[in-house]
């Protein structure tokens, strides 16, 4: 029986958008599931840091605070990798796009495309 979510899909349905894979967290193997969408991103991540997902895992997992690194299911405050690594997924492409918008300059949001209330430019 379809039964919909917050997001309007059902549990079943959002289950089965995820793909499961393997990777090794240190030394241990373990399988995560994610979003397609999630894969292609970490893909990415892999691509512009000369890494590989493996090794991005064990550094998500590391950076969690865990005694044991070799241990997947030992999560600094009781958390879910997979939810760890969503979250680092994210952090990464907001800092990318945070020193891409840096490194370009914006116009001033006044109304106006010149800075100024009037129209007209500033000074004059």
């Amino acid at each position: 029986m379809f039964q919909p979510t917050r997001n309007g899909f059902s549990d079943e349905a959002d289950r089965a958008d995820r793909t499961r894979r393997n990777v090794r967290i240190g030394r241990r193997r373990t399988s995560i599931k994610l979003e397609p969408e999630m894969w292609d991103a970490l893909g990415e991540i892999c691509a512009r840091t000369g890494k590989s997902i493996n090794q991005i895992c064990t550094e998500v997992h590391a950076s969690g605070g865990v005694e044991n690194a070799d241990n997947p299911n030992e999560i600094a405050g009781g958390g879910n990798f997979t939810s760890e690594l969503r979250v680092f997924i994210l952090d990464f492409f907001r800092a990318a796009a945070r020193q891409s918008g840096q490194e370009h300059t914006q116009p001033p949001l006044t109304g106006s495309p010149t800075g100024s209330p009037t129209g007209s430019p500033a000074g004059i």
